[in-house]
């Protein structure tokens, strides 16, 4: 039988800091503290950044047997705006970059970043504490510029992990027998819209009637 596990994205968030971690608690110690609470973790960090491989194993040595992650990819991968800085240092030699500075994908540079990303979550891979990839395509990710299937060379690097898109009809479907991935980023609707920051499109309280509803489709 399937296993549902229930996380946030990311333990750093600044809720935890002030209303579940003890002041002054180091951040090396959050992982753990975290863990006590819930099974898994959306990690956001990899979004910005490749990690590296000790502290991908730290995040290993310092969580439960049982406890999963699903690693966020890197915004150049879910073709977000990027500067070349946030590229590992050895796949910045040479970037063709746009006037602003953002980094210009091309297919080299798709898998060679794909594989770093492999190589950097390979000790959650090692452990089976990987649970998926998740692939935010950007807003502009349209029919106009793109083709429905161009993150196909992609996922079929990333294989046997699943990538999900998170801008998705409200419809609780289960494309794929292995995994199932139902994230809640608030209900405020004027918020996401129009919002500038990540406070501002994401805070949410959700009541107990709203929590009754997603745990019935987490369930169904």
């Amino acid at each position: 039988m399937g296993r549902i596990v229930v996380g946030t994205s990311s333990w750093a968030d600044a809720g935890f800091i002030e209303e579940r971690y003890p002041p002054g608690l180091p951040a090396r110690d959050r992982p753990s503290r975290y863990a006590g609470h819930f099974d898994g973790v959306e990690v956001n960090s990899t979004f910005y950044a490749v990690p590296a491989v000790g502290q991908v194993r730290c995040w290993v040595d310092e969580t439960p047997a049982g406890f999963t992650f699903d690693v966020k990819l890197h915004r150049l991968l879910s073709r977000h705006s990027a500067p070349a800085d946030s590229l590992p240092p050895a796949l910045r030699v040479g970037v063709r970059t746009t006037p602003r500075g953002r980094v210009r994908l091309d297919d080299r540079l798709e898998a060679a970043l794909a594989d770093a990303v492999l190589a950097a979550v390979a000790p959650l891979a090692g452990a089976g504490r990987l649970a998926t990839f998740l692939l935010q395509l950007s807003p502009a990710f349209g029919p106009r510029d793109h083709e429905l299937d161009e993150p196909a060379p992609l996922v079929g690097r990333l294989a046997p992990h699943d990538d999900h898109f998170t801008i998705m009809p409200p419809v609780d479907a289960v494309t794929n027998p292995r995994v199932a991935y139902l994230r809640a980023h608030g209900r405020n609707r004027e918020g996401y819209v129009r919002g500038r920051s990540v406070a501002d499109r994401f805070a949410w309280r959700y009541d107990d009637a709203e929590l009754e509803e997603i745990g019935a489709r987490a369930r169904a």
